[in-house]
């Protein structure tokens, strides 16, 4: 499951990996409000990356307690940022989801928060959603590994505050939405150099018919590494003569889909994504030679499609097309084709 391309020849594999193994529970009343739990595991994790990695070991991805009255949801979870509510469609795409690191901001952290629901109609409302997240610090695979346990949102020891405001209508799962949110964490790093991330996101769910759904997500920020943007960096270093001074990289991106479905059974899947590190600061911080290290990418470009095809409600088949678009601090545009077949049986 390829996410940046690299120069070199190319690989064809086969797996079954990417099985998802979970379960789902509901527990008593507390409080008046029903509690539900849930999580999720696959087998695509190793120690030096825990959260994206593809080493063949038990890997939690995600997991949620809830707590839900008639309109409110208090709920701790290991989930996508509340900044990043949508994913795309893909059947091949599950170690890490469609659009990763092109402009889909996926990684799974742990939060705690509340959601609230105020109904304006019987068809219509808004929702309102805040919380606090730990975020990971990137790891990009062709850098040297860290041996650091602690990530540098625990460093600065203050979690990051996330909230989310939208609005829908109709179906709560399939109707229009429209969200903004935002998102404020510190981050400190092991030499006690501190700098802020930040975004301003705003996503899109709209049906165009009964046939066509679009589907977008957009978000401009800095300091985005750990969420799943920034070309895997957080931060660089720029200088002021010879003193170096931590900057949270500054990122803009996003993706949308278009999705058309052909009755229950059969479903097409459109979609383009792009992550954007600011080049300048990239630049910047490659001035001094003996300092002159960026292991991120300089911007990174996904188109996809893919056919999934369900001919009964346990089976899936899907054949996807991919192509990728990666470029690094130096040299020419790297370009990959990737071609996956999928099966899959839901129990």
């Amino acid at each position: 499951n390829p996410t940046y391309a690299t120069p070199g020849s190319g690989s064809t594999g086969f797996s079954l990996r990417q099985t998802v193994l979970g379960f789902d529970a509901r527990g008593p009343r507390l409080f008046g409000a029903t509690s539900l739990a849930d999580v999720r595991a696959d087998f695509f994790a190793n120690g030096a990356q825990p959260s994206y990695a593809a080493a063949g070991l038990l890997r939690l991805r995600t997991a949620h307690a809830t707590l839900r009255w008639q309109n409110t949801e208090a709920f701790v979870e290991q989930d996508r940022s509340l900044i990043s509510p949508n994913t795309p469609s893909s059947l091949l795409a599950v170690s890490q989801p469609e659009l990763s690191w092109s402009g889909n901001l996926w990684t799974w952290n742990p939060q705690i928060g509340i959601s609230h629901q105020l109904n304006m109609t019987p068809s219509s409302r808004l929702k309102f959603q805040a919380g606090l997240i730990d975020t990971a610090d990137p790891y990009l695979p062709a850098a040297p590994p860290t041996t650091s346990t602690i990530s540098r949102a625990e460093r600065s020891r203050w979690p990051g505050p996330e909230a989310r405001i939208a609005a829908g209508w109709g179906d709560p799962e399939l109707g229009p939405e429209f969200g903004i949110s935002g998102y404020f964490s510190p981050h400190e790093t092991a030499a006690q150099a501190r700098f802020n991330a930040w975004a301003g996101a705003i996503d899109l769910r709209f049906p165009v018919t009964t046939h066509f759904a679009f589907t977008a997500n957009a978000y401009r920020g800095a300091g985005l590494g750990g969420l799943g943007g920034g070309g895997y960096v957080d931060y660089v270093y720029l200088y002021a003569g010879t003193r170096e001074i931590a900057h949270a990289l500054d990122d803009v991106g996003g993706w949308a889909q278009l999705k058309s479905k052909l009755g229950e059974r059969l479903e097409f899947n459109e979609g383009y994504g792009m992550d954007n590190p600011f080049v300048g600061q990239i630049r910047a911080s490659m001035q001094i030679p003996e300092y002159a290290t960026y292991f991120g990418l300089a911007r990174n470009r996904t188109l996809f499609s893919n056919v999934i095809y369900s001919p009964s409600s346990y089976l899936l088949f899907s054949l996807e097309y991919r192509h990728l678009w990666s470029n690094f601090a130096t040299g020419p545009t790297n370009t990959s084709d990737v071609i996956g077949v999928g099966a899959g049986y839901r129990f």
